[in-house]
């Protein structure tokens, strides 16, 4: 599949995910950035966040979740000297809103937001 048509595809499932999704509801969808045939960053993490945000639902928070590192220390030493590429051991946490962020808290909490 061509990147291009990836990004439709995936932009098809986000705007189905946030048609489904109730109002004033949170989203979140956890990935990691992809490189292309070329060795190049696609820009996953800000295609997700344009997809959702054509969608309706607004870019809220956003964290980083650590991976464990495995092999990475042994690998990355090698992969840096031949590449210049620096080792993944993150992925992207990505937080949407669809509606009013104080109602979509309500909603998780059973009452006032904190």
């Amino acid at each position: 599949m061509t990147w291009s048509d990836f990004a439709d595809a995936y932009s098809a499932v986000v705007r189905e995910s946030v048609r489904v999704l109730a109002d004033d509801r949170f989203s979140t969808w956890v990935v990691g950035e992809v490189r292309g045939s070329t060795g190049r960053l696609r820009g996953l993490v800000p295609l997700t966040i344009a997809a959702h945000e054509a969608a309706g639902a607004r870019f809220y928070n956003d964290s980083i979740l650590l991976n464990s590192l495995g092999t990475a220390p042994m690998r990355l030493p090698n992969q840096w000297r031949a590449s210049r590429k620096v080792g993944r051991v993150h992925q992207y946490v990505l937080t949407f809103v669809k509606g009013d962020p104080k109602r979509a808290t309500q909603a998780i909490t059973g009452g006032g937001a904190e």
